[in-house]
């Protein structure tokens, strides 16, 4: 099945961006990473100890990490502070942890990456177990930001702006 050029996937307190060997430079991110290769295993560099060579990998919250160009990969990135993470195991390391992984995520992820959303969904299930965990304030402010960006579409639309709308 061909890897189309990007996907994205989009949940509350999750995202799952499927994409062909690209590379970043070193960075952090507020937002816990999962990845894993959809051919092989995935590749990073982290100051500590150096480059992390593995079927699947955790990259916990504002962990510095670069990814050279190694082949299509997943990578599901999680909220910290969403239930998924504050119950992920791992979730307490401060370094790029490799992964246990069962190999029949990959031709899930392949599917997904090809566009199939109930592969999507079935692969983020699979590696966080359920649902996303919302209540009913989360569906709330979701929907508060979405009426505000729809309203804003014709003008610059800001994080700030928006968190100082919904109070977050």
């Amino acid at each position: 099945m061909p890897i189309a050029p990007f996907q994205l996937y989009v949940w509350p307190h999750r995202l799952l961006m499927l994409a062909p060997a690209y590379a970043s430079a070193r960075h952090r991110h507020h937002a816990a990473q999962i990845a894993f290769g959809l051919d092989g295993p995935v590749v990073f560099e982290s100051p500590q100890p150096g480059l992390h060579r593995a079927d699947m990998l955790l990259i916990p919250p504002d962990t510095m990490h670069a990814h050279p160009a190694f082949g299509a990969s997943a990578f599901l990135y999680l909220e910290p502070d969403s239930i998924e993470w504050m119950r992920f195991p791992g979730g307490d390391e401060s370094r790029l942890v490799p992964l246990p992984f069962d190999p029949q995520l990959r031709p899930v992820a392949r599917r997904a990456a090809a566009g199939d959303r109930v592969a999507a969904r079935s692969l983020v299930d699979s590696l966080v177990g359920g649902s996303p965990g919302l209540g009913h304030r989360d569906d709330a402010l979701v929907s508060r930001t979405c009426t505000l960006i729809r309203r804003s579409l014709d003008g610059p639309i800001t994080l700030a702006a928006l968190s100082q709308a919904v109070h977050l």
